[in-house]
């Protein structure tokens, strides 16, 4: 964009300084033709302007930007809020952690979605898990979650099945097995969506 305004404004130097004499008459510029150094000097000003406003608004946006420390301190700070979210983006993210855990790790997540309880024959232990739907209802994507401090009491403290919940905590992997990473969210609340 810079480039394209130095091209023009070299396009209209170079049209002033040939002399382009249109409409003048004894070296004299009616007052209704623009004149060509007027109209430059303009645009050099409102380039000059756009720049220092936009230089001036990331400074404040850095300065109002609060530090990783101090989100993580703020009372209910939530780092990606999914229900604030579009459905497909929702789904996306979701994805994203999945494939992308490490950008993710000890974020706080809000989500909304189905409740499923599943049972592990081999760990002999229920998962709890949130589950997100595409924006065309076809595909589901979930993410594991822990209730509190895990003692909990399934089934008799959980809601039925796809009982639509919200669910805040903290992202985080805590296993690898036969080459997947497992994760999901520690410390979590669980409540009824309205």
């Amino acid at each position: 964009m810079k480039k394209i305004k130095k091209i023009m404004l070299l396009f209209a130097v170079v049209l002033a300084v040939t002399g382009c004499n249109v409409g003048k008459e004894d070296g004299k510029v009616p007052e209704s033709q623009n004149n060509v150094e007027k109209v430059l000097e303009e645009r050099m000003a409102e380039s000059e302007a756009d720049e220092m406003n936009t230089t001036e608004e990331r400074k404040k946006a850095a300065e109002d930007k609060p530090t990783e420390a101090e989100a993580a301190t703020e009372e209910n700070s939530i780092d990606y809020d999914l229900p604030a979210m579009g459905r497909r983006m929702v789904y996306a993210t979701v994805n994203q952690m999945m494939i992308n855990p490490e950008e993710y790790e000890g974020k706080s997540i809000r989500m909304q979605g189905a409740y499923y309880g599943v049972w592990h024959e081999p760990s002999q232990k229920y998962y709890h898990y949130c589950m997100v739907q595409d924006a065309l209802e076809c595909c589901a994507q979930g993410i594991e979650f822990v209730w509190g401090d895990g003692s909990h009491v399934y089934p008799d403290e959980y809601p039925e099945a796809e009982t639509q919940v919200v669910v805040t905590g903290v992202f985080e992997t805590y296993t690898e097995e036969d080459g997947n990473l497992y994760c999901r969210l520690k410390d979590a609340t669980m409540e009824l969506a309205e």
